[in-house]
């Protein structure tokens, strides 16, 4: 269990458990395809993606946009890099 899913912080953050769920979900996969991760990763010790998704949630890097039409899922948008203060 993550820890951090416990606390109702993170489902604020989103807006909702299933809006959460869809992000995890979504940044997960995209992790993957060997996006890069918005957070520090140690790539040896670190591939739990599920776990770098949360942080990134936590941290403020990735949102899930309501979508604009009923035909599907929000997307997930990515902080700018200039915003990310890496």
């Amino acid at each position: 269990m993550y820890p951090e899913l416990k606390d109702d912080e993170i489902i604020k953050k989103v807006g909702g458990r299933f809006h959460l769920a869809a992000l995890i979900q979504k940044r997960a996969a995209a992790l993957l395809t060997n996006i890069k991760p918005h957070v520090k990763v140690d790539k040896e010790k670190e591939k739990d993606v599920i776990a770098i998704a949360i942080r990134e949630i936590m941290e403020g890097k990735i949102v899930l946009e309501e979508p604009h039409t009923a035909e599907g899922p929000g997307q997930v948008r990515e902080t700018p890099a200039d915003e990310l203060n890496l």
